[in-house]
């Protein structure tokens, strides 16, 4: 059984577990710059890379066919104080990763589980860092945490592991 948890935002990140809980593989989430008006640069989530990271991961395990592929995304939202545009980014960027989940594994296998339920379960707060501390303390050496970017993957990696942890699985 394979397990991806994905933090869905532009400084997210997207991680692969296997059925006992060791980290596979991790990667900040692929973005792509495009030229809004006035040439404005903008970062956008890349979903071709974040296709072939899910399609190259699934099809490099030579036994993918016989395990069942699950994906737990992040469930946010916008927050009343973000700016219209910051609003129509970020929805863009769940909107991507969500229909490139449901394309690869299947609708059925992607469940959304929101911060505040994944992080109740951790005991984890707002604070930066805390969820890169907790991620070295369950993963130790699978994956090496150096730098405050790999926050993304290190949540995404902690999203699949609740995941794992708190459903039950069929045979």
């Amino acid at each position: 059984m394979l397990i991806y948890g994905i933090d869905p935002g532009i400084t997210g990140g997207i991680a692969r577990i296997n059925h006992d809980g060791k980290l596979l593989d991790g990667i900040r989430m692929p973005t792509t710059n495009i030229w809004g008006g006035a040439k404005q640069k903008k970062k956008i989530v890349d979903a071709m890379a974040v296709k072939d990271f899910i399609q190259c991961q699934t099809s490099a395990d030579t036994n993918y066919r016989q395990h069942r592929t699950y994906v737990a995304i992040e469930r946010v939202h916008s927050m009343p104080t973000d700016a219209r545009s910051a609003a129509f980014s970020f929805g863009r960027s769940f909107g991507a990763v969500e229909a490139i989940a449901c394309c690869q594994v299947g609708a059925g296998a992607v469940t959304w589980i929101t911060p505040q339920v994944w992080k109740k379960f951790y005991n984890l707060s707002r604070v930066k860092g805390e969820s890169i501390a907790l991620a070295q303390t369950h993963f130790r050496r699978d994956y090496r945490w150096k730098y405050k970017a790999d926050e993304g993957i290190a949540e995404a990696a902690l999203i699949a592991l609740y995941y794992l942890t708190t459903n039950t699985f069929s045979a």
